[in-house]
């Protein structure tokens, strides 16, 4: 049972990261270029790692799928910070305590992985118990954002845009 809502807790953090990714896309008008949104799409294949766990019971390989996203996620929150490691160069976007999102996505990959490392060396569980109210909490709010995010990004770049510096949302022009 711990398993389970250890895997929700891990759920409710991707949930919390993707939200303050949305609140600067959304207050703050600091729209996701191309590789951020590649970075949301780890993210969301991290969160479904855990998903799968709380609905589907406790198994490796669900923790497998979600090392995979931490490691997209990861690899290319690295691409974006390789990119802006010149001198001179402010970086892309807005940061939160002067470090960049990208860097953030980073370091929360790691965090991730040794996350699920620990999680895995929990026993695995067979059954498939029904999933708590409150992780059903935690799973709808999960699917809204996967759904906010797939609707803003097709707001944002239309079809076969190009979202290098995006400057604003293409199909509210």
């Amino acid at each position: 049972m711990m398993n389970r809502h250890l895997n929700a807790l891990g759920l409710l953090g991707v949930c919390v990261v993707l939200m303050v990714a949305f609140f600067y896309q959304f207050a703050l008008h600091s729209l996701p270029c191309t590789l951020c949104n590649l970075i949301r799409a780890g993210l969301i294949a991290l969160g479904l790692g855990f998903l799968f766990n709380l609905r589907l019971g406790i198994k490796n390989k669900h923790y497998s799928f979600a090392i995979v996203g931490a490691l997209l996620a990861g690899g290319v929150s690295l691409r974006h910070m390789l990119l802006h490691i010149v001198p001179g160069d402010p970086g892309y976007a807005e940061t939160v305590f002067g470090i960049h999102m990208y860097t953030w996505s980073a370091i929360a990959s790691v965090a991730a992985i040794v996350y699920i490392a620990g999680l895995m060396l929990l026993p695995e569980s067979r059954s498939v118990a029904r999933m708590p109210l409150i992780s059903k909490g935690i799973a709808g709010l999960f699917v809204a954002v996967i759904a906010v995010n797939l609707v803003s990004i097709v707001i944002e770049g239309g079809f076969n845009q190009d979202l290098t510096d995006p400057q604003d949302y293409y199909l509210l022009r």
